[in-house]
């Protein structure tokens, strides 16, 4: 599957940047990771960290902005000591000069698999294992990966077709968050991934119907869960 890249460049601009970090800060403080090492807890607890009942590890967000790196750009002096700390504690931590790159790569991969798992309820193996369904992720992920172009966002890989799968690959058995959420009948972080999606590409241009559709029929039953929520 070849994936068009727009020749239009746009970089990303202060409001931009700002929506895909507060929404990545959102997600790590409010829904946290599952099935967290302990070792991970126990070193998040002791700086701030918390967990749920359903034991999912919470970040701080004055904890994850000073893991992640410098949105600046650059290998700056303190991020280097930062990483030298907890690489010191036994963690495998890499400072990244360029974190927004870091923060798309990420993002087509939350793309391609959020919404379509929880579009069709599967594990991300059994969606890459469905041809159509698969088909429709992969759409999904070409959407944001023109756009990532069209605003001139060095990537790491020539092949984001390639890149997402060996992503998914590496954990077959995995629900993403947004289909725990539904699973449970809540509102999940939709806006933050696909939802955003067609946003972006208005504002260079690139039309997504595949991540307008699969946010159209999460937010349909998102509405339902709100609902269910208020009659109780």
């Amino acid at each position: 599957m070849r994936v068009p890249v727009s020749g239009r460049l746009k970089l990303l601009d202060a409001d931009e940047l700002d929506r895909i970090r507060d929404a990545s800060f959102d997600i790590l403080e409010k829904i946290g990771l599952s099935h967290a090492p302990k070792a991970v807890i126990d070193a998040v607890v002791a700086r701030g960290g918390r967990t749920t009942t359903e034991g999912r590890l919470l970040f701080p967000r004055i904890l994850v902005e000073e893991m992640l790196g410098e949105l600046g750009g650059g290998l700056t002096p303190r991020l280097k000591q930062i990483e030298s700390v907890w690489q010191g504690a036994g963690f495998n931590v890499k400072a990244y000069e360029n974190i927004t790159q870091l923060v798309w790569e990420k993002f087509l991969c939350n793309v391609t698999f959020s919404a379509p798992c929880t579009v069709f309820r599967k594990t991300v193996g059994e969606l890459m294992a469905d041809l159509d369904h698969w088909a429709i992720a992969l759409g999904a992920m070409s959407e944001a990966y023109e756009i990532a172009g069209a605003k001139g966002m060095p990537l790491s890989f020539d092949d984001p077709v390639a890149y997402v799968t060996a992503f998914g690959a590496g954990m077959p058995q995995a629900r993403p968050s947004m289909l725990l959420d539904h699973i449970a009948g809540r509102v999940s972080e939709l806006d933050a991934i696909n939802g955003i999606v067609p946003i972006l590409g208005r504002e260079v241009g690139v039309p997504t119907p595949y991540n307008e559709t699969l946010a159209a029929i999460l937010r349909q039953r998102e509405a339902r869960f709100a609902g269910e929520a208020q009659s109780r």
